[in-house]
């Protein structure tokens, strides 16, 4: 069933799809890069979170060691929906696909923010 997308989402789903290609690539840094450029981006983690892209980059490379590590992400939106101007909250699937290891499957939230036209991760949270 087809709907329909505002320009917003649109963008968003298109933000997903980069992040993908970023993460596959194993490009970590470039990953990081999608997180707030000012430093205000959160990870929430079992314990806490994480804040500032230089944190947020320090925590992915102490888990994700190489590219084999990182495995192929697929992110399914089940949720994109507007909180404000330039604000959007989006949840649904992740999937982390290995050569070697089993595969990891789980739910994201994340609120995303456009500054200067470009979307950006400001709060996230995987489990």
């Amino acid at each position: 069933a087809a709907f329909s997308q505002s320009k917003s989402e649109k963008e968003i789903t298109e933000s997903l799809r980069n992040e993908e290609k970023i993460w596959n690539a194993g490009d970590i840094e470039g990953y990081v890069n999608l997180y707030m450029p000012d430093n205000s981006s959160k990870v929430i983690k079992q314990k806490g979170f994480i804040t500032g892209n230089k944190n947020i980059l320090a925590d992915y490379k102490s888990y994700f060691t190489s590219k084999e590590k990182m495995g192929t992400l697929k992110l399914e939106a089940d949720i994109i929906e507007k909180l404000g101007k330039n604000v959007y909250l989006v949840t649904g699937y992740f999937h982390l696909t290995y050569t070697t290891a089993k595969p990891i499957d789980g739910r994201y939230v994340s609120i995303m923010k456009k500054v200067k036209g470009k979307w950006y991760l400001y709060l996230d949270q995987s489990s």
